[in-house]
């Protein structure tokens, strides 16, 4: 059995991905933070609820919290995923530096024939 449980979010949020039912609502509050319910299974509301009641905040402020942590992970994800399309596509057109020329320069730091970059 589940239970619905309503979450003040900053935005709607796509919490399916973390295995929980969403349904969005557009109403806006006082602090222009949208509003979605999320339905989840018995135990994990029972769960929240002691870590809510330990940590002595609500339940919303630990989804949300949660849900935040969630989607930053995932943006960061996305954001190392086009970096490495990027090199790759680099290294395809043959835009690359030899590791020796790379060892070389780095070896020449803070002496007092510091190399130029390798191009």
């Amino acid at each position: 059995m589940s239970r619905a449980f309503s979450v003040i979010c900053p935005q709607p949020l796509m919490a399916q991905q973390a295995g929980l039912e969403v349904q969005a609502s557009w109403h806006l509050f006082r602090h222009a933070m949208a509003m979605t319910s999320v339905r989840m299974p018995d135990e994990l509301m029972k769960k929240l609820e002691q870590v809510a009641e330990n940590l002595r905040r609500s339940k919303g402020w630990i989804i949300n919290d949660a849900v935040r942590g969630y989607v930053d992970q995932a943006e960061k994800q996305a954001r190392m995923l086009e970096e490495t399309q990027e090199a790759l596509a680099d290294i395809k057109a043959g835009k690359t530096v030899e590791g020796d020329a790379v060892m070389e320069w780095l070896e020449s730091w803070g002496t007092t024939k510091e190399r130029m970059p390798p191009k």
